[in-house]
This record gives C-alpha cells, structure tokens and sequence, in this order.
C-alpha cells in the first residue's frame, strides 16, 4: 500500500505529488466491520513525510464538533452523474473521478440525524451533509460511503470543519440519489487517546 500526498488528479501528474509506502496500518483493535463500530485505522510510513506547501498535517481537534458547525468533506469517492429529470431512477450511473471532490456541508444535530438511522448511530460518530437533502447531500454521500469508495478515509473521505479534521468517513444510506439522509462519520474527537498511544507505540 502507498500513500499520495500532494494529489489532485488521480491519471496524471500535477507536479507537487510525492508517493511514500506504507509499512504498517493499524486498524483500532475494536473495529466492528459490520456495524462500522470504531471505523477507524492509521498508517504507518516507512519514512518521515516533508512538508511543503501542497503537504500539510491536518490539526487534530481539540474538541467535538457542534450541530451547525460548517465543514467541507472531500474524496474520490464514486459520484453520481445524473441528467436532470432522473432523479430517484433504480439504478444511479456513478463513476470514479479523476478530480478531488470536495463539497460544503455542515455537521447535523444527533438528535435529528438519529431519526434517519434509528439505533444505528454511537457516540463515536457525527452526522454532517445538507440540512434538507438535495442534490449536493447526495454528491457529497457517494463520496462518502463506505460501500461506495471512501470508508476509513482511504481516499481523503475526511470531514474537515475550521481547518480541523473532525470527522472520517464511514457510511451512509444507499442509493444516496434516493434519499436525503446525511453521513456518518468516526468521530475523531473520541479516538484522540488512541491516535496519540498508537503514534507514541509505533
């Protein structure tokens, strides 16, 4: 496994890319794969990375995300091509983008998001799309899901709000062009302990 940091489009080369291998991945040792419980894992590089100004950390949080809270999601995650008038048709067409997608949504209060997935969602996850559904709910889900390309956040399928990364993406309701339900993320802020004792261990 390799990681690409730097990247932007997947078929060619934009020029600031660097490719690093992976020498360990460490999956939280309670994920639940079914339930997409602690959805969660770190690589491991084989070399320290150098920074530059396409190639920057992400902070982590130093608190929880709040209902509201604006954020932008982000991945090459499958996309729904719909033409107008197509809404809602049994099969979506989807296809894997070249480009980074990325999209503005904000984080959906747990009490309303629960209502969507009832005795689905854990104090581990965070609700975030467009309040009232739409189009761009169901641009910013096909990049999110897990079955649809970018679970665990392989493919930058992460929710960053205030220039802090508060959320990985985990899963969602499918086919997302048929409903207005929002996605569910590992809540970063709960594996804080688990990412500083995993980096300290490795």
């Amino acid at each position: 496994m390799s990681v690409h940091l730097g990247e932007h489009n997947l078929r060619k080369r934009d020029g600031p890319e660097v490719l690093w291998t992976v020498a360990r991945l460490v999956p939280h040792p309670c994920h639940e794969a079914r339930s997409h419980r602690h959805d969660v894992m770190l690589p491991r590089l084989t070399r320290p990375t150098c920074l530059f100004p396409q190639v920057r950390p992400v902070a982590l949080p130093t608190r929880c995300p709040q209902p509201g809270e604006a954020c932008v999601v982000s991945g090459w995650g499958l996309v729904a091509d719909d033409k107008p008038g197509t809404k809602g048709r049994a099969r979506s067409q989807v296809s894997l983008p070249d480009m980074l997608h990325c999209a503005n949504i904000s984080v959906i209060p747990a009490t309303s998001c629960s209502k969507d997935y009832p005795g689905r969602l854990m104090s581990t996850t965070v609700c975030a799309g467009v309040e009232g559904g739409g189009t761009d709910s169901c641009e910013v889900r096909a990049m999110g899901l897990g079955e649809q390309g970018d679970s665990g956040g392989p493919h930058t399928g992460w929710l960053v709000c205030g220039g802090v990364l508060q959320g990985i993406v985990s899963w969602g309701d499918v086919p997302c062009d048929t409903t207005n339900k929002p996605g569910v993320y590992a809540k970063v802020c709960s594996y804080l302990g688990w990412i500083r004792d995993t980096m300290k261990r490795n």
